[in-house]
């Protein structure tokens, strides 16, 4: 599995992280801290040093009550009442328990070094709320990753058999991230307490159970 999932990570589209990207901004939009007017993401990038799989597990429909509950309410949002239920009700699930891990590489100084771990860069605007910004960009590599992670997959007779795909973490993962302004060396502004509090906030913000549409994504693809 892992070996299969070192392949398909370079054949990645970096595109795909856009809504993540969309996601954190708008989380950290959201909660910027006095010093910091905006931030904006610029990019997200997966690299080419690929996550790993510790373990995985099928699960029971019992174990996922919390996940069908979050799946409720988010049908109740956004669909028709009829389509939801029978969204709910017809249909096979397989639910999946995965653990994973990730760890950086050894990076140096170039550029192309950093680039083969995931990364984004971030842009924060210092200064005061309503008044001109003064944008410090920020690198941000991913050091070190734990986390576990539970599936709910909707089956469908038609390819590619996986009608939504719904996501929750179990918890915050545990995150170990460098940040270094672009502009200055040898700094990493983590060491901040306020700035280490405002990203650790905002990856638990943004850890929420998330639905995709794996049959529109096909067909978008198409």
């Amino acid at each position: 599995m892992n070996t299969l999932l070192g392949i398909v990570w370079g054949l990645i589209n970096p595109d795909m992280f856009q809504g993540v990207a969309d996601m954190l901004e708008d989380v950290m939009q959201a909660s910027v801290p006095g010093i910091i007017e905006n931030v904006r993401v610029a990019e997200i990038n997966q690299g080419s040093n690929p996550l790993r799989i510790l373990s995985l597990r099928a699960l029971p429909d019992a174990h996922m009550g919390d996940m069908k509950k979050a799946i409720h309410e988010e049908n109740k949002k956004n669909k028709d009442p009829q389509e939801a239920a029978a969204d709910e009700e017809g249909g096979d699930y397989y639910n999946l328990e995965v653990s994973f891990a990730y760890h950086a590489q050894p990076s140096g100084k170039r550029a192309s070094d950093k680039a083969r771990n995931m990364h984004m860069q971030l842009v924060f605007y210092l200064g005061i709320k309503g008044l001109f910004g003064v944008p410090l960009p920020i690198f941000v590599e991913l050091q070190g990753l734990v986390g576990t992670v539970r599936l709910r997959m909707a089956m469908t007779p038609e390819a590619p058999f996986l009608k939504t795909l719904t996501f929750t973490l179990m918890g915050a993962p545990q995150v170990t991230a460098g940040c270094i302004p672009m502009v200055e060396k040898g700094v990493n502004i983590l060491n901040l307490p306020l700035i280490s509090n405002f990203v650790n906030y905002a990856i638990k913000a943004a850890a929420s159970s998330k639905q995709i549409d794996l049959k529109a994504c096909t067909q978008s693809a198409d």
